[in-house]
């Protein structure tokens, strides 16, 4: 049986190329609100190849922001006959479409094509709290774009709550420790670091007046965008982080054993330096 799974919004270069053992179809058909191609038909009968599917997908997502999005299902091929079944998605009778406008295709340049077979590689998401911001990372997408007047306020919590998550914090003030663990994280310089903790203060200022008094303040398209970049950005670093670095603060500081959780161990070597120390040498 074979089947495919569809991608919306990438750019020209990459239809026909070859990524990771996934051939994106020449074969194209663009739709008024989005463009799409059938990647890498495939049998799906184990969870092996299915693991491997949904790595490549979050992949593409944390690699570099953009607005790429996928279908959300596999579909069948009729009769061993690739446009007879795209005309029947595209008609709606075997397959939903998303009527969707897009801000921003997937696009990798030349240079950028081993980085990310690189990153596909090497990134990992055995960690269960990682594996749990990718699903809320991946439901940003599956929601659709933003309808900035009526639910923008819900799209501002996905990210929220992955650097919640990332923060490790159960209670206590949020915003300047949060902001703080963040912009020592993905800093690479001190003005980076400092531009993401102002960054973070105003999301958590928004938030706060969203959640406590149900408060829909106008919220701005870019700091949201901005928003979910830095969540894709933890989500990305955390995949490939150094974990010698880890070990040896373990074995430094000889931790006992509840104190060696892998987001404790992280959040303890960021309360330790500063803005712009860069202490995991974070790519993304």
């Amino acid at each position: 049986m074979r089947k495919f799974f569809i991608v919306y919004n990438i750019d020209d270069n990459l239809i026909g190329k070859d990524l990771c053992g996934f051939k994106l179809f020449v074969k194209e058909m663009k739709l008024p609100y989005s463009q799409y191609v059938c990647m890498k038909d495939y049998f799906f009968e184990t969870e092996a190849e299915s693991s491997e599917i949904l790595k490549f997908q979050t992949c593409m997502r944390l690699f570099k922001y953009s607005d790429i999005c996928f279908g959300s299902g596999t579909f069948q091929l009729i009769n061993n006959n690739l446009d007879e079944t795209i005309n029947i998605c595209k008609e709606g009778g075997l397959y939903c479409w998303q009527n969707v406008g897009y801000r921003k295709r997937f696009l990798l340049e030349p240079n950028e094509m081993s980085s990310f077979a690189k990153f596909f590689d090497e990134s990992k998401f055995e960690i269960p709290k990682i594996n749990r911001m990718v699903e809320i990372y991946n439901s940003i997408y599956l929601t659709g774009m933003i309808d900035f007047k009526n639910d923008a306020g819900i799209k501002l919590l996905l990210p929220v709550i992955i650097f919640e998550i990332f923060a490790n914090i159960e209670d206590g003030e949020l915003k300047n420790r949060i902001s703080r663990s963040v912009a020592v994280f993905l800093g690479k310089n001190y003005e980076e670091s400092k531009n993401i903790y102002n960054d973070l203060s105003n999301i958590y200022k928004i938030r706060s007046k969203f959640v406590h008094v149900g408060n829909q303040t106008k919220i701005d398209k870019d700091l949201l965008y901005i928003c979910w970049d830095y969540a894709r950005r933890i989500i990305a670093n955390l995949s490939i982080i150094n974990k010698d670095i880890i070990d040896s603060y373990v074995k430094d500081n000889s931790l006992k054993s509840e104190e060696k959780e892998f987001f404790m161990v992280i959040n303890k070597i960021l309360n330790e330096k500063g803005f712009g120390d860069n202490p995991f040498k974070v790519e993304f």
